[in-house]
Parts: C-alpha cells; sequence; structure tokens
C-alpha cells in the first residue's frame, strides 16, 4: 500500500517537473555569415555564462538555441580563422532570428 503510494507520487512529482521545464525554456535562432553575407558553417554558438549550453550552426548558418538562460547573459558565436563575436540574448528580443556577422 504505501509503495504504490510512493509510486504515484514519485509519478506526480516527475509530471510536475517535466512540464514546468517546457514553460521556462527560451529559444533564440539566428544566422551565422561572414562580411560578404556567406553562410558559416558549424560554427560554434553557445552561452558565455554556461559553456555546456550550446549548439553549432547547420549548413546554411542557421541555428537554434534553447536554453533557460536569462536575457542578461551573453552568446559566443566562434569558428576557426574568425574572430569570435558576442551578442547579449536581449538583442534576441527584438526579432524572431539575428543575423551574425564574423
Amino acid at each position: 500500500m504505501k509503495r504504490r503510494l510512493f509510486q504515484r507520487l514519485f509519478t506526480l512529482i516527475c509530471m510536475i517537473i517535466i512540464a514546468c521545464s517546457f514553460v521556462y525554456s527560451n529559444t533564440y535562432k539566428g544566422r551565422v555569415v561572414d562580411e560578404a553575407g556567406n553562410a558559416i558553417s558549424y560554427a560554434t554558438v553557445y552561452v558565455l555564462q554556461d559553456p555546456a549550453t550550446g549548439t553549432a550552426t547547420d549548413m546554411d548558418g542557421i541555428f537554434t538555441l534553447d536554453t533557460y538562460i536569462s536575457n542578461s547573459n551573453t552568446i559566443i558565436v566562434s569558428f576557426l580563422g574568425y574572430e569570435k563575436q558576442e551578442l547579449l540574448l536581449r538583442d534576441f528580443a527584438e526579432s524572431d532570428s539575428v543575423r551574425v556577422v564574423i
């Protein structure tokens, strides 16, 4: 009896945690290009304050970054042979996606 109650309580807690994680996540989208406007494939995009939160651009230079980080943090865009670019996440709030020139 106690075991069954514990299982139901544990399941309920897990469902609440999962539901809350979807509510608070933010998605940031952008495109990384060089000065000539050419897409930079496989550039690295990560959050400066949490380097474990990151992604890479696709063949068209497009990235999608899902994070729980606040808008006051900074993302870093880097690629071998180019200078790193730093952007505040609040820059993404003004549009659906941001064009990053490296």
